[in-house]
């Protein structure tokens, strides 16, 4: 299992984004809107087995999503 970040447009409808989640096999984590930007982010989970790289590949092609990347966690290392 593996997690993605994408932004979109605010223009985006939920229906857009709903319909983005079931087309790419997406768990939406969480969003936040950024009126400054005029974007919004989403944090997802992929729902099966497929690569991080693959699926942020895929999303980078689709319309509805202006970037795409990995959902990069660090972390300190324990002593």
């Amino acid at each position: 299992m593996g997690w993605c970040r994408t932004r979109s447009c605010n223009s985006v409808s939920v229906l857009q984004v709903e319909a983005l989640q079931r087309r790419f096999g997406l768990a939406r984590l969480e969003s936040q809107t950024f009126q400054l930007s005029n974007s919004t982010l989403y944090r997802w989970r992929i729902l099966d087995r497929r690569s991080v790289t693959s699926v942020v590949r895929a999303l980078e092609g689709d319309r509805l999503v202006v970037s795409a990347q990995p959902n990069y966690l660090f972390g300190m290392p324990s002593r």
